[in-house]
């Protein structure tokens, strides 16, 4: 089985992740669930600059659309909506849409780096108390600005011991030590995979166990093969996870991060 808890969809320069390539992509990689954030409620551009007005979608409006996809394939297409806390924050119908959609509902994505937000910013304490209230997952990017760093992430965690915390991609960028070492001190913080090597997979287990790494790959954001190849057309480092993290790891280890792991995490 495989559980990928970091998935994106939406249309946003320079990406291209329609929903049929979710749909696609699900089929034919035989992904058994899968966590999905819709990247149209980016607050900036590549280049850190404002969506402009003209084209920016609201949060609510994004999560209800990403809602309504995932309807279509229910037990197989979760929702960890992406928030905006700088433009758009919490109101009743944010509330609303998780009140009514429980069964879908499966976190909160906050893509530190592009809303150039720290982890622990007051404006995300209304996020972090539905998290709380609801048994949501919170993951976070991290990595690329100061904003993203992992140790914001930690000083969220250990001022929220009542919500788990993931660091997604364990410090984009970098040789991910930091990051692991970090997830290695709070029991509330975890790591996903997306981007990360088969050596830091390896680091991880040795200082944190292997209870709190839960596989994600960002696909498909190099296209409905990110499993096999990625946006160079290279070898994608996730054949790794497919074929030889098999033979590094315990059997157990390995379920427990492809699947087991994000099973009881977010109750799939």
């Amino acid at each position: 089985m495989i559980i990928d808890m970091h998935v994106h969809c939406g249309i946003a320069e320079p990406f291209y992740m329609p929903n049929s390539m979710v749909e696609e992509m699900i089929e034919k990689y035989n992904i058994d669930h899968v966590i999905l954030s819709d990247i149209r409620a980016c607050e900036n551009t590549q280049e850190l600059t404002p969506v402009p007005e003209d084209i920016a979608l609201p949060q609510n409006q994004v999560f209800r659309e990403t809602i309504a996809f995932a309807s279509k394939h229910p037990g197989k297409i979760y929702v960890m909506p992406w928030i905006k806390p700088t433009t758009d924050g919490v109101d009743d119908e944010f509330i609303s849409i998780i009140e009514n959609n429980k069964d879908i509902v499966k976190g909160l994505k906050l893509h530190a780096h592009n809303s150039m937000l720290r982890s622990d910013s007051p404006l995300l304490e209304p996020y972090y108390e539905l998290a709380a209230k609801y048994s949501l997952p919170v993951l976070i990017h991290t990595g690329g600005i100061e904003e993203a760093s992992a140790i914001y992430v930690y000083n969220a965690a250990k001022s929220h011991p009542d919500v788990n915390f993931i660091m997604g991609h364990l410090g984009l960028g970098t040789n991910n030590i930091e990051a692991i070492d970090l997830v290695s001190k709070l029991p509330n913080l975890y790591g996903d995979t997306a981007w990360v090597p088969i050596q830091s997979v390896l680091y991880f287990i040795e200082k944190c166990g292997d209870d709190r790494l839960l596989f994600g790959s960002d696909s498909p954001i190099d296209g409905l093969d990110t499993y096999v190849r990625n946006g160079k057309g290279e070898p994608s480092l996730y054949l790794q996870y497919f074929n030889d993290l098999k033979g590094l790891i315990s059997e157990e280890s390995y379920d427990k991060i492809m699947y087991k792991n994000s099973a009881r995490l977010f109750n799939i």
